[in-house]
């Protein structure tokens, strides 16, 4: 999952600087908040989160060997 709210633009060839903080831990699922600035300028924020699986898991899942 990811959602992003947008604050700024950013013009071409500017270097965007990403903080990302753990915000929480559920089980196998981390949520993230983060932001995204250009110097001080904050042009973005949001959320992100993932599931963390086993490889034994993943290569079921795949059909990997």
């Amino acid at each position: 999952m990811i959602s992003v709210q947008h604050h700024a633009p950013a013009k071409v060839g500017s270097s965007v600087g990403f903080i990302a903080t753990i915000t929480k831990l559920q089980g196998h699922e981390i949520i993230c908040s983060f932001e995204a600035r250009i110097g001080q300028q904050l042009i973005a924020t949001g959320e992100t989160a993932q599931k963390i699986l086993k490889k034994e898991k993943l290569k079921r899942l795949f059909g990997v060997d």
